[in-house]
């Protein structure tokens, strides 16, 4: 059975897990994907995943949600993001049951 989803994906600096972990809770999402030292390239220029402290190292976040909780989620990650940069991508998901 097929279920329509949103699919969050956010990348940011790995200072910021725990904020975000408090969100996926509050916004009660049962859960995530977190990838930490994760390496790419943007407009800040590449990300090598290989700083000795982790102000500079991204993590990756996957969350799948229903509409209502994405929504929710992402507004606040929003507000997170303006101190912190980062990526945040919302798509339409199909989650198989």
């Amino acid at each position: 059975m097929l279920q329509a989803r949103k699919k969050i994906e956010i990348i940011l600096g790995q200072t910021y897990i725990p904020r975000v972990l408090s969100l996926v809770k509050q916004a009660n999402i049962s859960g995530y994907t977190l990838i930490k030292n994760v390496l790419g390239s943007g407009i800040h220029g590449e990300q090598d995943a290989q700083e000795l402290i982790d102000v500079t190292t991204n993590s990756y976040f996957i969350i799948i949600a229903t509409e209502e909780k994405a929504k929710f989620f992402a507004e606040q990650v929003q507000l997170l993001m303006k101190k912190s940069g980062g990526m945040l991508l919302v798509s339409d998901v199909q989650l198989i049951i």
